[in-house]
């Protein structure tokens, strides 16, 4: 099975290129479940002390997918790598978990590191003021509080990750329509599986 996983900062634009893909390239994907999220989402960016809760919920939900679809190549929205190394990183630095939470959730991502082994990895690269806009014309309740400082943050810990990943793919989001961006996702899918 090709595991392939799309990351990028907070609006970058990772669901509607999967969306995309899927309806048009025919992929299968596995979105993140923002709609189970909501109220994680809500309680978290209502009171960061709920961060470390949403972060168990993500981990529940995104880091235990690679099975379900046996031999076929499934593209994945964000993976545990990122999520891991960009937003628990994050969380502790910004004291919005405790050291003993931080060692919980880092231990439960090293457990499931293995299955995530021999992933594709891409990146959507993107200004996090263009995202900042994204979310705002998106209009997603839970989304209101996220400040053009948190993008910033985001987008520094992902470009220190991104230089200590071998196997990834950096496809530079800005000016490009949804349609383009996916098409050179799915070239570089096709030359990833002729391998």
């Amino acid at each position: 099975m090709s595991l392939i996983t799309i990351d990028g900062n907070i609006g970058c634009g990772k669901t509607s290129v999967l969306n995309y893909l899927h309806k048009f390239y025919k992929y299968p994907v596995d979105l993140e479940p923002v709609e189970e999220w909501q109220p994680y989402l809500d309680k978290m960016y209502q009171n960061k002390e709920n961060t470390f809760n949403f972060q168990i919920r993500i981990w529940l939900d995104r880091c235990w997918i690679q099975n379900k679809n046996d031999n076929n190549t499934i593209i994945v929205e964000r993976s545990p790598l990122f999520i891991k190394k960009v937003f628990i990183e994050l969380a502790l630095k910004q004291n919005l978990i405790t050291e003993d939470e931080f060692n919980i959730l880092i231990n439960l991502h090293n457990k499931t590191n293995a299955l995530w082994d021999n992933n594709i990895y891409i990146y959507l690269r993107s200004n996090p003021d263009s995202c900042i806009n994204r979310i705002k014309k998106r209009n997603r309740k839970s989304e209101d509080n996220i400040s053009l400082d948190y993008l910033q943050k985001i987008d520094e810990f992902s470009e220190n990750i991104i230089k200590t990943i071998n196997n990834i793919i950096i496809i530079d989001v800005e000016g490009k329509t949804v349609q383009k961006i996916a098409s050179e996702i799915n070239e570089q899918i096709k030359i990833c599986e002729n391998k």
